[in-house]
């Protein structure tokens, strides 16, 4: 984190003048930073995105502003409000929140909470085994982040504009892939609802594949991409999901559960409830 501690200033000591006007103190008071840990350690952005390369986005710690954002009841019926969060505590902004992969988004979330009430994050869990209520204290700052290396050597090509490319077994088609941004995924949520209003047949793995395929044999039209993906078999769709998900750096926020009533245990998932930009301690 940045040295802030020359930031707050008041004005210097001088020899009292008591034919001098009085004046009055000012304080001049800068929000302190901090730098946060891309998970995607810069990698998967094009070349001219201002992350490319970059391992760490600096971000302002979270002040009474962004509670108000957090708390603005228009920006959280759009499902927007943590959007505006982060873009507000961005330093440069010239970086569109809309454009940074959803790993780096989730760290610069954690980070967030981080600074605005402390790593300490209360929730609670049904055990799985006999349903009773425990309750949790999590250490955010335990948060683990996984670089996206959980392939073999060879299965993945990584290519200079941020995507990658995976070949299909048996039918060696080469499908180049890119990561899915927040523009990508608030387009693929609200697609999802505009579905489950009209009472229409949801797709959600289909589409995912839609959006982060780039080409296949170096075809990119996006008809030919539609028309290929709705006739892969089962195997293959699930094939090129499990290489994303291998490909994916993320942060990796788990749990070593053990229940208090039964002594059921189990790593389990944090659940980011309301509680987490809006503790009630």
């Amino acid at each position: 984190m940045r040295n802030n501690g020359d930031r707050f200033q008041t004005s210097p000591d001088v020899p009292h003048d008591e034919s001098a006007p009085s004046t009055t103190a000012t304080l001049d008071f800068v929000v302190p930073t901090d730098y946060v840990d891309l998970p995607s350690g810069g990698n998967f952005y094009a070349s001219n995105h201002l992350l490319n390369g970059k391992e760490q986005i600096e971000i302002r710690y979270m002040t009474a502003k962004e509670e108000d954002i957090l708390t603005s009841q228009t920006l959280i019926k759009k499902g927007i409000a943590v959007d505006k969060m982060l873009q507000n505590i961005i330093v440069d902004k010239r970086i569109n929140i809309d454009s940074v992969l959803s790993c780096d988004r989730s760290a610069m979330i954690v980070a967030s909470r981080i600074t605005g009430y402390g790593p300490e994050y209360k929730f609670q869990i049904n055990c799985p085994s006999c349903n009773s209520k425990n309750e949790i204290n999590y250490d955010l700052s335990t948060s683990v982040v996984n670089n996206g290396k959980n392939h073999e050597d060879g299965e993945v090509d990584y290519l200079a504009d941020g995507t990658f490319v995976v070949t299909i077994p048996k039918l060696n088609y080469k499908v180049q892939m890119k990561l899915l941004s927040g523009k990508d995924e608030k387009f693929l949520f609200e697609l999802n609802e505009n579905r489950k209003r009209k009472n229409l047949l949801e797709s959600a793995a289909t589409d995912q594949l839609k959006m982060s395929i780039v080409s296949v044999n170096g075809i990119s039209d996006q008809q030919t991409l539609d028309r290929f993906i709705s006739t892969l078999r089962a195997m293959d769709a699930k094939y090129l999901r499990t290489m994303y998900k291998k490909v994916s750096p993320s942060l990796d926020m788990k749990y070593d559960f053990s229940c208090s009533f039964c002594s059921h245990s189990q790593e389990v998932d944090i659940p980011l409830t309301a509680e987490f930009f809006w503790p009630k301690w």
